[in-house]
């Protein structure tokens, strides 16, 4: 181990299959693509990598099972395992949100949770937003708690970046960088329709990849629907979810029991990605009533497919479809507007696909900030 002259610290303790997981696959796959040289990488992480294991990479397994050990880890678990193990990080990177307690050592954060930094509200008394007002009002606390002068911050739009900015108002704006992950893009062309179920050619079909958390807003749809269902209009209109119907809330449930709309949804469950891809190219336009996404990802997937898209008018989506046409926008949480752009969304047809980019710095200008700052 003589031969390695820097130490990187990952810390990804809390991070779990999902989003946060996939942000540092990427990282070490560019890593191992562009390795640093004389430097090693411990990466601290509760889920294995042995798929990105090498004398370079090694992977320090420290499951963190609830938020005490996480703050205890962040606060002085890491800096307890350095000295126990004679080894000084050159710099730290976090892929999980917050910073580490480890003065005098340069810091990345890589930021992706944006609940902390919208304009929404929850009420921590009612069961299905507690979770929601913990992230806003007490996470974005543990955010700022290790945030030091030398912290670097990378985000992976605009709107996060000023975001940020406003409410750490203190912090350098040159020290908040807007990188682009990676997406995967399916080729269409390889998508067979004889592997999937026939899709009702007499129908306008929208289509919502969505998981079922409340700000997904899947109410939204219903409620349009119910509107439209009044005025005799909805016969031929019908929306694919990708969760079952037991998974939307109480609420939803009765509004589609009340108003008779069951053969209005189609109820998917989870899909794969090509399985999201075949219903890209199948149905008819994407429908996205999420008031909260740092990306929202299906905008960029269906913008490459030339979907027609009705989504909600937030921050993130003014931003990742600026650029694209075949876009309606709808008030979050106003039924008529959302009755309304639909009424324009049936109208609409699919156009040239179109590839968009939220930022064209990515992976190489990660490791080039990494660099820089073991260096420095």
């Amino acid at each position: 181990m003589g031969q390695f002259k820097y130490n990187i610290f990952i810390n990804a303790t809390a991070i779990q299959p999902g989003g946060g997981h996939t942000i540092l696959l990427q990282f070490l796959k560019a890593y191992t693509e562009h390795p640093l040289p004389d430097t090693r990488v411990f990466v601290f992480n509760s889920i294995g990598l042995k798929d990105y294991l090498s004398p370079e990479i090694i992977s320090v397994e420290m499951p963190i099972f609830n938020f005490l050990q996480r703050i205890y880890w962040d606060s002085a678990g890491m800096k307890q395992w350095a000295s126990k193990n004679n080894i000084r990080p050159d710099l730290l990177l976090s892929f999980q949100n917050t910073g580490v307690r480890f003065p005098g050592i340069p810091q990345i954060i890589y930021l992706q949770q944006s609940i902390p930094f919208t304009k929404h509200q929850w009420n921590p008394f009612k069961k299905g937003q507690r979770n929601l007002w913990r992230y806003k009002n007490i996470y974005s606390f543990f955010i700022g708690l290790y945030l030091f002068k030398y912290t670097h911050v990378v985000v992976q739009t605009k709107w996060m970046k000023q975001a940020f900015l406003k409410k750490f108002n203190t912090h350098n704006p040159e020290k908040v960088h807007v990188f682009s992950p990676e997406i995967d893009i399916v080729d269409v062309n390889e998508i067979h329709v004889e592997d999937f179920d026939a899709i009702e050619p007499s129908t306008f079909n929208f289509f919502y990849p969505a998981t079922s958390f409340i700000y997904k807003n899947h109410i939204e749809i219903i409620k349009a629907f119910a509107a439209i269902k009044k005025e005799n209009k909805l016969g031929n209109i019908r929306c694919y979810f990708t969760i079952s119907f037991d998974e939307l809330s109480k609420e939803a449930q009765q509004l589609i029991i009340i108003n008779e709309l069951y053969s209005n949804f189609v109820f998917l469950g989870a899909l794969s990605l090509r399985q999201v891809y075949y219903y890209y190219t199948s149905l008819d336009a994407l429908i996205f009533p999420s008031y909260i996404e740092t990306i929202g990802l299906p905008l960029i997937e269906s913008a490459g497919c030339g979907l027609p898209i009705l989504v909600a008018d937030e921050p993130y989506s003014r931003e990742v479809l600026k650029s694209y046409d075949n876009v309606r926008y709808a008030k979050t949480k106003d039924t008529d507007d959302w009755k309304n752009k639909i009424y324009e969304v049936l109208e609409l047809k699919k156009t040239y696909p179109q590839k968009i980019r939220i930022s064209e710095e990515g992976w190489q200008n990660m490791l080039q900030l990494t660099e820089f700052l073991i260096k420095t």
